[in-house]
């Protein structure tokens, strides 16, 4: 089930969850050939069919947006989290006519930050067609690392994948040479602390250090 989740906002939209009376706006969105050309193409579902899956949302996979200044439905959004993955996966698509004005990356971003305060265990990722560049675009400002393309037998087969850290700013993840540890970004340079930092013996998840010192391997003698 969600966890409790009304509505943010961003500059020019509200995130909202969907109700039965969005169907209508979703199913022409997703059955809009034009739109959905770089976007898996169009679903082929009723309006009925989403009626019914969104009277009942569960997670935050289909988000309603909205302008704040004519109170209409402008496009979709969400959070995929799937139950089998340490990813949380953003999306964002909106009316054609509300394309190119910088809403989708205002979307994005706002999707951002709900993730990194429900999901900051997670990797962020996103994923596009090679010629989305609306898409990419985005993506770019999001602080995303490549990572490879989808392989598939679905239609995303060959998309580029996307991937960057929930995890706190002020927190890296570094795999020692026996345990995970989470040790704190630094730039002491105390020549009496015990320090190692030896780059080619860390195997970096995802995203880039500029410096990370390790006591001995022993993160807990600072106190973390």
């Amino acid at each position: 089930m969600v966890a409790p989740f009304d509505s943010v906002t961003t500059a020019h939209t509200k995130i909202r969850l969907p109700t039965a009376g969005d169907a209508a706006f979703v199913t022409a969105i997703e059955n809009d050939a034009d739109l959905k050309r770089f976007v898996g193409g169009p679903s082929g579902k009723s309006e009925e069919c989403y009626r019914k899956s969104l009277g009942k949302p569960r997670d935050l996979w289909c988000l309603i947006v909205e302008s704040l200044d004519w109170g209409v439905q402008i496009g979709r959004c969400g959070l995929m989290t799937p139950l089998t993955s340490d990813e949380c996966e953003v999306h964002v698509i909106l009316a054609k006519h509300h394309c190119g004005h910088g809403i989708g990356t205002e979307v994005a971003l706002k999707l951002r930050e709900i993730a990194e305060a429900r999901f900051p265990n997670r990797f962020l990722t996103a994923k596009a067609h090679p010629e989305n560049a609306p898409s990419l675009a985005i993506i770019a400002k999001l602080g995303f690392s490549a990572d490879g393309t989808v392989i598939s037998d679905s239609y995303d087969h060959g998309w580029l994948r996307f991937r960057r850290s929930l995890a706190p700013n002020h927190l890296i993840l570094v795999r020692w040479k026996k345990p995970l540890a989470i040790c704190h970004e630094t730039t002491r340079h105390n020549p009496q602390q015990r320090l190692l930092c030896v780059f080619h013996q860390l195997q970096v998840l995802h995203f880039p250090v500029r410096f990370c010192a390790v006591d001995h391997g022993r993160a807990d003698e600072w106190g973390f």
